[in-house]
């Protein structure tokens, strides 16, 4: 079949209208209707995305949003409080250290929530921080409560914490971004924005000295400022890691990571509470720093058009986003991925041999093995269910 015909195959199997097809594209159905028909050739740019958009149809939208970082400051000592009453987490199952980080004395953990306190004389009161995994852990916590991420976060103001920092993570499922294209754009000055620094890291294997590199990550703005954005590709990353996803897991191409500090975070949050809808304020944020155009001959830089896959990404023709939760539990994918790759071959080596051989070595030294405290705690973690925390704690 020819390309036409491929195009208008594959609608009909999605049973699509040229309508829906055309919207989610950015294009207009008598467009796609001469497309379909051959006759109009499209450029290669909008053939691969038409293509790219028939292969990875979904009536779900093409992205999610999740918060992917939190820290907050709460000017108290009373780490009980903290830890029991607004993290419901109770203390016999959660891993104490005698040291901290940021000048705090010493930290909880649970899995990857951290709760880092300090002495009455150093002032600084108490510091919850989650990193990206820690914000997943903590939403098998909110599910249990019967709340999500707004509730928590008013419950915060509420006790007077401060927001130091917190990021949105927004997942593209589908590829409307492609990183070597938004490093071109930078370096053609297709970029407008009051950000006036960006950086593009590539990595892979190098083959000569003229290959060219477009970049796997992409920073917009200064890193030592109080918001910028990063870029990169997550499919690549979870490949690397061996994190493989379950069949409820939607796959993440791209991830485009608004992050903010200080006053920038706490304006965000506010925003967020006050209308309830995080598209709103991740994507007003985006869209009030930066954009990318498609030059234009002979027209001032401020005329140039909006780049359509830019305009799709930030809002047009595409379905609405929401504020996902994918609770998952402390620490465990991330050991279990460390073990298909690099334990689990060596393992079944080892148990090849004692099979040959007749004896239970490897399985003895399994048995004799001494945990560390950290490997106990992930025991303790993995053994007591949310509901019986939830129960223990009235």
């Amino acid at each position: 079949m020819t390309w036409s015909e491929q195009i208008k195959t594959r609608r009909h199997e999605l049973q699509l209208t040229q309508t829906a097809v055309a919207s989610r594209i950015g294009i207009t159905t008598n467009y796609l209707a001469r497309l379909e028909n051959a006759h109009d050739h499209p450029s290669s740019g909008l053939q691969a995305q038409i293509d790219r958009t028939l292969k990875d149809w979904s009536d779900l939208s093409p992205l999610t949003v999740q918060v992917d970082y939190l820290r907050v400051r709460f000017p108290t000592n009373k780490a009980d409080h903290i830890i029991k009453d607004l993290c419901w987490i109770d203390k016999d199952f959660i891993n104490y250290k005698d040291w901290g980080r940021y000048g705090y004395a010493d930290q909880y953990q649970l899995g990857d929530i951290t709760i880092l306190t300090s002495t009455p004389t150093q002032k600084l009161g108490i510091l919850l921080e989650m990193h990206g995994s820690g914000c997943r852990q903590f939403e098998s916590m909110l599910i249990a409560h019967g709340m999500v991420w707004e509730d928590f976060l008013y419950t915060c103001l509420q006790e007077k914490g401060i927001i130091k920092r917190i990021d949105f993570a927004i997942n593209d499922h589908v590829g409307l971004l492609a990183i070597p294209e938004l490093v071109k754009k930078c370096q053609n000055n297709e970029y407008i924005s009051v950000m006036r620094k960006y950086e593009a890291l590539a990595s892979g294997k190098l083959i000569d000295d003229k290959s060219e590199a477009t970049g796997d990550t992409l920073y917009l703005g200064s890193k030592k400022s109080d918001i910028y954005f990063c870029i990169y590709n997550k499919e690549v990353e979870q490949a690397q890691k061996g994190v493989t996803l379950n069949a409820e897991q939607r796959p993440i191409k791209t991830r485009f990571e608004v992050r903010l500090f200080n006053e920038r975070a706490i304006l965000a949050v506010e925003d967020f509470l006050s209308h309830r809808n995080l598209e709103n304020t991740v994507f007003g944020i985006i869209q009030r720093y930066v954009r990318f155009v498609d030059k234009r001959t002979g027209k001032a830089r401020n005329q140039w058009p909006l780049n359509k896959r830019w305009a799709q990404f930030c809002g047009k023709n595409r379905a609405p986003v929401q504020l996902t939760l994918a609770p998952e539990l402390p620490n465990v994918n991330r050991q279990r991925a460390w073990i298909q790759t690099q334990v689990a071959p060596t393992l079944k080596a080892l148990f090849n041999i004692d099979g040959y051989q007749g004896t239970l070595e490897t399985m003895q030294d399994i048995k004799n093995a001494k945990l560390s405290p950290q490997q106990e705690a992930m025991i303790r973690e993995q053994t007591v269910g949310v509901d019986y925390l939830v129960e223990q704690l009235g």
